[in-house]
């Protein structure tokens, strides 16, 4: 199975630290940010790894080198231009689904999660997409996942799209079947809203695995330093 690390984003908010170094590769306790996520995509069978990079790529290749710490081989590709989740998944479709199955990772995300028994119920539900997120209705910063009492997905946002819809934390991870990356467009649009919403409007199957846990998200300052004292 394949994987790709999102590691092109510019960190803005994490600033003055990413005018140097990104996001990517900060340490946390003396690992680079992106090792966390590399190390649960190794734990679920993940072999090759491409890691998209844009702003400072050059020091994201330094922190994690051949992926050998981890247990994986990476693959690194620079994009010219910000691509968006969406965008940089579809750049990469044919590569990622060449094995089936893919996962899709942020690279900013700390998270307790066994993503091999979230590889089967994925598989075992047949659906072609499937978010991992933690069972916790999300802090007034995040966006919410929404998904019904069963799994399936509904939507994003602060408001549910539907009565009854459920909220759920997003954990960081997606496992991606070819029919959903085909379905994707091309340029550089957000995967949540661009890719799944029209996925779902068009009688695909996505839904929700909410066995995430401890997720804490290093996208702030104040966030940052308070994953590294929780750690």
């Amino acid at each position: 199975m394949r994987a790709l690390l999102l590691c092109a984003g510019t960190g803005e908010r994490l600033r003055p630290l990413t005018a140097e170094r990104a996001k990517p590769a900060l340490p946390i306790l003396n690992e680079p940010m992106a090792g966390y996520a590399l190390r649960r995509l190794a734990e679920a069978g993940v072999r090759e790894v491409a890691v998209n990079l844009h702003h400072l790529g050059a020091t994201v290749r330094t922190a994690l080198g051949d992926g050998g710490p981890w247990g994986v081989s990476l693959r690194y590709v620079e994009a010219p231009r910000l691509l968006g989740t969406g965008g940089a998944v579809a750049s990469l479709r044919d590569w990622l689904t060449e094995e089936g199955t893919c996962l899709v990772a942020n690279a900013d995300t700390v998270v307790d999660v066994d993503l091999a028994k979230a590889l089967v119920d994925h598989r075992i539900s047949l659906a072609q997409a499937t978010l991992v997120a933690e069972d916790l209705d999300p802090r007034p910063a995040f966006s919410a996942v929404w998904r019904d009492a069963k799994g399936k997905l509904l939507g994003f946002g602060k408001e549910a799209p539907v009565q009854g819809a459920l909220p759920v934390h997003f954990a960081g991870f997606h496992f991606l079947e070819p029919a959903f990356l085909e379905s994707l467009k091309g340029g550089a649009f957000c995967l949540h809203r661009e890719g799944y919403l029209p996925f779902l409007a068009g009688g695909g199957r996505a839904r929700v695995w909410t066995g995430a846990s401890s997720v804490q998200d290093a996208g702030t300052l104040e966030r940052y330093l308070d994953l590294q004292s929780a750690l």
